[in-house]
């Protein structure tokens, strides 16, 4: 997915379901047996997969959907999706370097589901970091390496706490059975 697009995926499927932007992530942690979802989302939504696959042809798609899904569904399997198509990118970057760690900016109010997610559907450490606007903390990092700050001199915000996700096993199964199934990269020019 673009992930410049998470942000606007989550404000589609709030404006969707009629709830306010802050509910979506409420909803998804509210959902009752998380491994025992059906919904899968694949979260094209703006101008297709920008990523690790390059397809701008990719449109957003809700798989598993029945009369008997709930908005909690919805809620959890597109965080699920926007988690899983990262994972899917720090898995494209490991010919080039194996990344090792993520450090994840979140909103201000966000409790931190995505990055927990992510560490599940990836096996990698990931740090959260959430209270101050994550493009001023992102734009801070970068100048100030820049100015040439070297990392001890830096003082980070303390992380959030990621939630507890109850079988990060089968989100991680989850996420290989989504990365498996999905579309395939886009093929090199001729």
């Amino acid at each position: 997915m673009d992930l410049l697009a998470t942000g606007a995926s989550l404000a589609w499927l709030a404006e969707t379901l009629g709830v306010g932007a802050g509910a979506i992530e409420e909803l998804a942690l509210s959902h009752p047996d998380p491994a025992r979802l059906a919904v899968t989302f694949r979260p094209y939504l703006a101008g297709g997969e920008q990523g690790a696959l390059w397809r701008g042809d990719l449109a957003g798609s809700i798989e598993g959907i029945a009369l008997t899904t709930t908005r909690a569904d919805l809620a959890r399997a597109l965080y699920e999706g926007i988690a899983f198509e990262t994972a899917r990118c720090l898995r494209a970057l490991a010919p080039y370097v194996a990344p090792t760690r993520v450090v994840a900016l979140t909103s201000p109010k966000s409790r931190s589901l995505g990055p927990a997610l992510l560490a599940a559907a990836s096996g990698l450490e990931v740090t959260a970091l959430g209270g101050h606007s994550p493009s001023l903390l992102g734009a801070a990092l970068v100048a100030l390496a820049a100015l040439g700050a070297k990392e001890d001199e830096l003082e980070a915000p303390a992380p959030s706490t990621l939630p507890a996700l109850g079988d990060p096993a089968a989100v991680a199964a989850r996420a290989a059975r989504y990365l498996e199934g999905g579309p395939a990269p886009a093929e090199e020019p001729a």
